[in-house]
């Protein structure tokens, strides 16, 4: 059976090594970090028949992407999901259960024990295809193996941050394991109803005795720690009974399948078997009986290797992670290696790939020794960043951002990469680590060339390098404009166009400068539910000058985001001046980039400076039980803590904080320069989210809805905004869909028949607690905000949508009609850095975005681009959305909403799940008439 192994991506500053070794109908993952899935997308890789994923340790670096295929896996109708890794993985999982809720996949957890014994010769796992094998490399081995006490409580601290389990000096460690194992099991069983066998029920169900995390914020203080039922999210996990070090990593022995030799007709013809039963001979290596009467009993039995010339053996696949030369001595001594360093009778090597996740140590003489004992003939993939350099992943962004930069170079910025030393010579059968390379397992084959896909791969290759982008980007701006009037004509008219508008107004009347004009906006990631091409989930920074910055939201790659556009230095200045993160809630999409950020924020920064975070109260639950794996800067008491938290509900106008939650927000204001943050509930679907309105100190105002439909309570509350950062999710329905749609439900109401399927847009938004385009622009004009930024985009407009904004209706108040006059409108995409005074830019650079998207090739995996226009009359009427596939237009039509990617506590995102279909009956006015929305409740306290 043909297979091969392909590099799905190198170490830069967005992307950590990961690697697929890909059967027909299998394949297995080996590191999934922050933005693999979306590595997945840009590579055009399918995920199907993901069978296993391989951790080689518990940090973000190798598991930071863990949740997001998880729900890619679910979404794309997988039944299973095994997942293999260190000690604790089930803890890292568990802590994942406030915001991960999927029935329908079974989760299938391996550890590898790190603290106990455990033979490296038993596989960890086996299937059909290969038998998988994992080293353990630790540094600090000895001393672990030297401690041979039975432990009565934890032998050191991972960190100083978790608050000690009650009474831990007296539990006992047999009932505190049980403990533990009860509490992980029912927080997994709320992510997934099937589990895997090592995770059965106990004979006992002990209550845990372990606290909630106390809330300053509250009133008053909680005096006494109260026991949680174990199902209660921000009930803390208990703490493993003995550390993992850190830096403890696995390898990993993938040992493929032996093929048998090519069947010999001639000699199946002479030994008499008959063609019927020749496919239990090849296929099977079963043995038959034929007629013979030359024999005793008149049977004579012939077996496979009577038939099949010789088998080829198994290759052998090594994934190394040695990170250091500490690991180096544990790593090469292991015995396990002695068997894979014979050659056969034909002077075969088991060994052909060898993937190292961090290179290949040249100058150190014990891995130089090592590597060499398996044979002359294996190829190593290096991910050695030294001869990487920082090239880019995400190509068909990259690609896009160094054209946009003929607009305006300080708003639509190229991406910071850089190619690695030139000159540098690697041993022989050394290769860097390249997006997609690709080596032939079976048959042996060196690494395929970089523009041809191996034998049997389905998959399209990257349209565009990261060289190529890297050689466009040192071009001068009249090279590059020179070079694509050749390519993309339409844009470099579009371009010259939008540039002479903004010369005729700039030397115009001069524009009165406003509070917060010098406020810069830069969009980190634009896209919902799951990462696409073009757009990443949600982030935005915002920029004050003189006090630092703010992030809104932090999904999956939000780092690297932020590294791509301020440059591999910037990015550490940057996240040593942020100074305050909002989590608008609990859904997938907009957090679980947080973790990786602030492991490195707390590299690069002091210990005193502080960073503030309000979000969901399970955002800090889940930040303590990480730490177990990744330091942050946490402390559970806040006086020793980098990070101070603060829950979105208590930030509510109707709230009154305590005494310790007053000095947190005096600190913040302080920091900040903010003068009023308060918090706004708003109607979202799944779990409680929260917008935000911040008004400060300079005068101006900014409002960030989170994911909302349209909202009463949201619109009072940022009246005058100088800048609306709102959700637009879905596009709009035409007028003549809307009449379609009314005429089928007439018809089938007079005529006694079933009720059409078919829904509008406008009530899909209504269903999944989201906005169409019209509707949050009509409340951009109801806030009466100077600006309106458009972010958090449908994946089906994978790409730029355009917008034709109407009017207001003639009923609509004078100040509305002044408010569409002068309002400036933006469509986010992904990395704009733009000061909110040249909002107004926007508009002029549209056609040109919208030139040379539309010469960009669609997506592979089958999601279709639709072509949207938002048709605004008065507060909301529904407007026009047309789906354009293989340039022909097509209505769009709903007939079912499938259960969402991003599924929230407790019930998800976007509905029912487990490969279930939810239909979607949701009675909205869609009518030249406001949209009626319910005002969100009022929290209880």
């Amino acid at each position: 059976m043909e297979y091969f192994a392909k590099v799905l991506s190198p170490r830069t500053v967005d992307s950590e090594p990961s690697l697929v070794i890909r059967f027909p109908t299998s394949q297995y993952l080996f590191n999934v970090g922050e933005g693999t899935q979306r590595i997945f997308q840009e590579t055009n890789t399918s995920t199907k028949y993901m069978e296993g994923v391989f951790l080689t340790g518990l940090s973000t670096e190798e598991a930071g992407g863990l949740s997001g295929m998880m729900f890619t896996l679910a979404d794309k109708n997988s039944r299973a999901m095994t997942i293999v890794g260190p000690e604790n993985l089930s803890h890292l999982v568990s802590s994942m259960r406030g915001y991960y809720n999927r029935s329908d996949l079974y989760l299938n957890l391996i550890e590898r024990p790190i603290t106990t014994p455990f033979p490296d010769d038993a596989p960890i796992f086996k299937d059909s295809l290969v038998t998988v094998y994992s080293v353990l490399v630790n540094p600090h081995a000895s001393s672990l193996e030297n401690d041979t006490e039975p432990p009565r409580k934890r032998k050191r601290s991972l960190s100083p941050s978790a608050a000690p389990m009650e009474s831990e000096e007296d539990v006992d460690p047999a009932r505190q394991l049980e403990f533990l194992q009860v509490y992980r099991r029912e927080a997994l069983l709320r992510m997934s109803a099937h589990l895997s066998p090592f995770l059965a029920a106990p004979t006992k169900d002990p209550r845990p005795l372990d606290p909630r995390l106390p809330n300053p914020f509250l009133l008053p203080p909680p005096s006494s720690r109260k026991l949680l039922p174990p199902d209660t999210h921000n009930t803390h996990l208990p703490r493993p009974l003995v550390s993992v070090p850190l830096d403890a990593r696995l390898c990993y022995i993938v040992v493929g399948p032996v093929k048998r030799g090519k069947f010999m007709v001639e000699a199946a013809d002479a030994l008499g078997v008959p063609r019927q039963q020749r496919g239990l001979l090849a296929g099977k290596g079963e043995s038959v009986w034929v007629d013979d009467e030359t024999v005793e009993g008149g049977k004579r039995e012939v077996t496979p290797s009577m038939c099949l010339g010789k088998e080829i053996p198994a290759s052998v696949t090594l994934v190394i992670d040695c990170p250091s030369p500490a690991h180096i001595d544990q790593l090469v001594s292991n015995p396990i290696w002695d068997k894979y360093r014979v050659a056969n009778e034909d002077g075969i090597y088991p060994v052909h790939v060898v993937w190292h996740r961090w290179g290949t140590w040249e100058n150190d003489e014990r891995y130089r020794t090592w590597l060499n004992s398996f044979g002359p003939d294996v190829h190593h993939l290096s991910g050695d960043q030294s001869i990487l350099g920082n090239p880019t992943v995400f190509n068909s962004a990259a690609a896009t951002s160094v054209n946009l930069s003929l607009l305006d170079p300080e708003i639509f910025r190229r991406q910071d990469a850089s190619p690695g030393p030139s000159g540098v010579t690697l041993p022989p059968n050394h290769y860097p680590l390249n997006t997609t390379q690709t080596i032939d397992i079976l048959p042996r084959q060196p690494p395929a060339s970089l523009d041809a896909p191996p034998k049997g791969d389905p998959l399209v290759r990257i349209p565009v390098s990261s060289q190529s982008i890297v050689a466009s980007a040192a071009l001068s701006t009249t090279e590059l404009e020179r070079k694509l009037e050749g390519t993309v004509p339409a844009f470099v008219e579009a371009l010259k166009e939008a540039r002479e508008a903004i010369r005729l107004r700039e030397g115009g009347e001069g524009r009165e400068k406003k509070p917060g004009d010098d406020v810069v906006i830069t969009t980190l990631g634009t896209g919902s539910s799951l990462p696409s091409k073009y757009r990443n989930v949600s982030s935005t920074h915002v920029l004050v000058p003189g006090h630092g910055g703010i992030l809104l939201d932090c999904g999956e790659g939000t780092l690297g985001q932020l590294s791509r556009s301020f440059g591999s230095a910037g990015v550490s200045e940057t996240l040593r001046n942020l100074k305050f993160i909002f989590i608008s809630h609990m859904h997938a999409d907009h957090h679980t980039g947080l973790i990786r950020l602030l492991s490195l924020r707390r590299k690069v920064t002091e210990p005193s400076n502080t960073l503030f975070i309000v979000g969901p109260d399970r955002i800090r639950t889940m930040i303590s039980e990480t730490q177990e794996f990744q330091e942050m800067g946490y402390h559970h008491d806040p006086s020793q803590s980098q990070l101070q938290f603060g829950a979105c509900f208590c930030l509510l106008p109707t709230f009154t904080l305590s005494p310790a939650g007053e000095q947190i927000m005096s600190q913040l204001y302080a920091s900040t320069g903010i003068r009023s943050l308060k918090t706004c509930l708003v109607p979202h679907r799944g779990t409680q989210c929260y917008a935000v309105i911040i008004e400060h100190q300079d005068g101006w105002k900014l409002v960030y809805s989170g994911d909302t439909k349209p909202s009463e309570a949201l619109i009072e509350a940022g009246q005058d905004a100088t800048i609306l950062i709102h959700e637009a999710t879905i596009g709009d329905d035409t007028p003549e869909e809307i009449s379609s749609v009314h005429e089928m439900r007439k018809f089938a109401s007079e005529n006694d028949l079933p009720v059409p399927e078919a829904k509008l847009l406008v009530e899909l938004a209504a269903a999944k607690g989201h906005s169409t385009f019209a509707q949050a622009i009509s409340v951009g004009r109801r806030m009466h905000a100077q600006n309106l930024l458009l972010t958090h985009f449908s994946q089906r407009y994978p790409k730029a949508v355009s917008i034709t904004i109407q009017p207001p209706l003639p009923s609509a108040s004078p100040r509305a009609h002044q408010t569409a006059q002068t309002q400036n409108v933006g469509l986010s995409l992904d990395l704009i850095r733009i000061p909110i005074g040249s909002m107004w830019k926007m508009a002029l650079f549209q056609p040109a975005v919208e030139a040379l998207y539309a010469t960009l090739p669609d997506e592979e995996d089958g999601e279709e681009e639709v072509k949207v226009k938002a048709v605004v009359a008065g507060a909301g009427a529904g407007a026009g959305a047309t789906g354009k596939k293989g340039g022909k237009e097509k209505k769009e039509k709903v007939v079912k909403e499938k259960g969402g990617s991003k599924g929230g506590g407790g019930g998800g995102k976007n509905g029912k799940k487990g490969g279930e279909e939810a239909k979607v009956d949701v009675a909205v006015a869609v009518e030249s008439t406001p949209v009626v929305v319910e005002a969100p409740p009022t929290p209880s306290t």
